[in-house]
């Protein structure tokens, strides 16, 4: 199975005037499931490389992880794919330049905001 191609990805994202980008994307912090992405239209060849388990680290409360409402309760792994690694992965297959900084939140916006000029660059480039 090969990747999505950088065309076919800017396609998709730039489709509905980006607003993916807002709704789906600018999130440092969860794991999501594959079925996440893919009702947002996003190709199994984006999702797979990015897939698999996450475990918990119960000794930093930081780094464990919870399912459910609110807090949740913390689990010892969960499958899925963490967005913040699945954007690191639409910016390198986009070639975006994205500006360093710290806090998974922040870097989610920033990985987005790179996301997002690639995306107009390449739409005015033709």
């Amino acid at each position: 199975m090969t990747d999505m191609t950088r065309d076919e990805l800017i396609d998709h994202l730039a489709a509905d005037d980006m607003r993916l980008l807002d709704k789906l994307l600018a999130d440092g912090h969860t794991i999501f499931a594959p079925s996440h992405y893919t009702k947002h239209g996003f190709d199994m060849r984006l999702i797979t490389p990015v897939c698999r388990e996450h475990k918990s680290n119960f000794d930093d409360p930081k780094y464990t992880i919870s399912v459910g409402e609110g807090l949740g309760e913390p689990v010892r792994s969960l499958a899925g794919i963490y967005n913040l690694e699945f954007l690191w992965h639409i910016a390198l297959t986009l070639d975006a330049k994205v500006e360093p900084c710290l806090g998974r939140g922040s870097q989610a916006r920033k990985i987005v905001e790179g996301i997002r000029n690639t995306i107009k660059e390449a739409l005015n480039n033709g």
